[in-house]
């Protein structure tokens, strides 16, 4: 007549049952022990990234393995803690993510091509004719994610015992490194067919709340080499990413958190203390009555001795 309450801390990454990878090899080495001790177990499963709120995690394709094992294995009540809407500034999917779980905890012994074909209709509904583009930058994340382990905090727990200061603040690797850039235009190719695709105002927000995660993770793993070695092209493409991103961010209160501190605070406050002077806009011309025409003169001189291309000037 006792419930044993488990929480589980595993790698979101990589299905609980691989093996392959460690971090799951010793959770449900763990879990396994609790599940022959225990005949009705309650399990507490996170399903959110505490530590960085708008890392999406690539688990869509691993939850079905997780939820069928544990039916399998005495879990007789589930508690899956999660952000659940959009609308309280949360943007890393949490609407897809509650859905998904909660049809697992209604039929956790569902078919793969099920869980597929739900989460496929649950995309085609929320965003409309962009569906297809989002199911397939999740496919992309989902597989390139497998290179890494991401645990409940959004860190790499491969790295726990070699952490330095760096690694604290930073999320985990989805994309590997060398393929960082190539995933990331990949990405950002498929966000633009889908918002030009989006046939309501809503499916638009929705498209580029969702955008925003992605902005956040590829600024935040890669703008400090970039102004440290970056060429002054791949500087301006930081800069531009930014400024989009701080657009979102603002426009829809988004909760760009860091262990419960919201960035929307943090700009307000570097506002108030002119650490920020200014945003950059970017301007769609298309959609102003300016008129203009764009031209280029080239001129062929040679520079003087001591005056450079001064004297030409002056002329």
């Amino acid at each position: 007549n006792v419930m044993v309450q488990y929480c589980v801390g595993n790698c979101y990454s990589h299905a609980f049952t691989d093996e392959t990878c460690p971090v799951n090899k010793e959770a449900k080495e763990k879990f396994d022990k609790w599940s022959k001790a225990c005949k009705s177990l309650m399990l507490w499963d996170y399903h959110n990234t505490f530590r960085f709120q708008f890392l999406i995690r690539p688990e869509f394709d691993v939850l079905p393995d997780k939820y069928r094992y544990f039916a399998d294995h005495n879990v007789r009540g589930f508690f899956a803690e999660a952000d659940h809407r959009e609308t309280d500034g949360w943007c890393a999917l949490p609407e897809l993510r509650c859905y998904l779980v909660c049809c697992l905890m209604w039929d956790p012994k569902m078919e793969y091509s099920e869980y597929e074909r739900r989460l496929v209709s649950f995309l085609d509904a929320y965003y409309g004719d962009g569906g297809r583009e989002i199911y397939n930058i999740l496919k992309y994340w989902d597989r390139v994610g497998k290179r890494t382990h991401i645990n409940y905090g959004g860190t790499d727990p491969s790295l726990y015992g070699s952490w330095d200061e760096k690694i604290k603040r930073l999320p985990a690797f989805v994309i590997p490194k060398e393929e960082h850039e190539k995933g990331m235009k990949y990405i950002f190719s498929l966000f633009a067919t889908a918002i030009l695709k989006a046939d309501t105002d809503e499916r638009r927000v929705r498209l580029e709340k969702l955008e925003a995660s992605f902005l956040w993770y590829d600024l935040i793993r890669t703008m400090d080499g970039v102004l440290e070695n970056g060429t002054e092209e791949e500087k301006a493409l930081a800069f531009e990413r930014n400024a989009r991103l701080v657009e979102l961010v603002k426009k829809y209160k988004l909760k760009l958190t860091f262990w419960g501190v919201t960035i929307d605070m943090q700009l307000d406050e570097m506002e108030k203390e002119h650490v920020i002077l200014h945003y950059q806009p970017i301007i769609n011309w298309d959609k102003t009555e300016k008129q203009s025409v764009e031209g280029l003169i080239e001129v062929k001189v040679t520079p003087q001795r001591d005056m450079g291309f001064d004297a030409v000037a002056g002329r």
